[in-house]
């Protein structure tokens, strides 16, 4: 119907995490450690003389340890698992080949029912630096954040985000993607910076799109601003694909009340989100 219109229908898609409510999550507190259930998953033993510290330093995007330890079948303390982002939504292991297929096949079931395309939430993520390093003390307080996912521009290293392994997984989707009819296509929510760094989702082999989140830390100030722009074309003109600017969502503080301006002359695509309004 929505096609009958001339309306394009894109969907979200999740791959990062799932909710702990997810029977493979439940199906991993329920097995053993070493299990094939625990292994869709990201669990390791802790540190410390009974493993009651966390396995690294890592902390969760909404604040506190991005680790939770769980309480094994005979009762006791055991493995502790990842959550980058909420408790509830552990983060899933993209080195496991149930994973990656399990997402191909989402892909294919929404594809056949004739979705145009996805936005692929926290685009960025998935694969985490092996070994799972900490992260050095010093960038702890820049790189980490309670609500403010503005932190995931910062230009430290990061071990659990933007990692080359992302990158095979959307030549993958992009295969599945050309193989159907029609203009199908996928957007990156890739929280990344600077612009170099964005154009690799939108190579000519991976994605059709991705949002763009320099002006979510840009002052209102025009050279700033410039700069901004000036970089994302030049960066994105060496890999011949645009990006989308964003201006809010619904993770930061909207745009009016950070500039009190509309921006709308920039280029390239614009995503407004519904509700956009100037807080009261």
């Amino acid at each position: 119907e929505a096609h009958d219109l001339g309306i394009k229908v894109i969907i979200d898609i999740v791959p990062n995490h799932t909710s702990d409510q997810h029977k493979w999550f439940k199906e991993a507190l329920a097995s053993k450690p070493g299990s094939a259930a625990r292994d869709r998953y990201i669990f390791r033993e802790g540190k410390g003389k009974n493993g009651e510290l966390p396995p690294n330093n890592w902390q969760a995007v909404f604040g506190g340890p991005a680790w939770k330890r769980v309480t094994e079948s005979d009762g006791k303390k055991g493995q502790w698992y990842l959550h980058l982002f909420a408790v509830e939504q552990p983060d899933l292991n993209w080195e496991n080949s149930e994973v990656v297929k399990h997402f191909e096949d989402v892909l294919k079931f929404w594809l056949d029912k004739g979705v145009d395309g996805f936005r692929i939430d926290v685009a960025h993520g998935m694969f985490k630096e092996s070994g799972l390093p900490d992260v050095r003390s010093s960038w702890i307080e820049k790189i980490f954040g309670k609500n403010n996912l503005t932190r995931m521009l910062s230009p430290e290293h990061k071990p659990f985000w933007d990692q080359e392994g992302v990158h095979d997984i959307y030549r993958s989707w992009r295969k599945i993607l050309d193989s159907y009819d029609g203009d199908r296509m996928a957007v990156a929510e890739a929280w990344v910076s600077p612009a170099s760094r964005i154009a690799k989702y939108v190579r000519s082999d991976e994605l059709q799109n991705s949002f763009n989140f320099e002006m979510l830390t840009t002052l209102w100030k025009a050279d700033e601003i410039r700069e901004k722009i000036n970089n994302s074309i030049d960066a994105l003109a060496e890999v011949g694909a645009p990006t989308s600017w964003v201006f809010n969502n619904h993770d930061v503080v909207r745009s009016v009340d950070r500039l009190d301006l509309g921006l709308t002359n920039h280029g390239d695509t614009t995503f407004s989100r519904h509700g956009d309004v100037k807080k009261l």
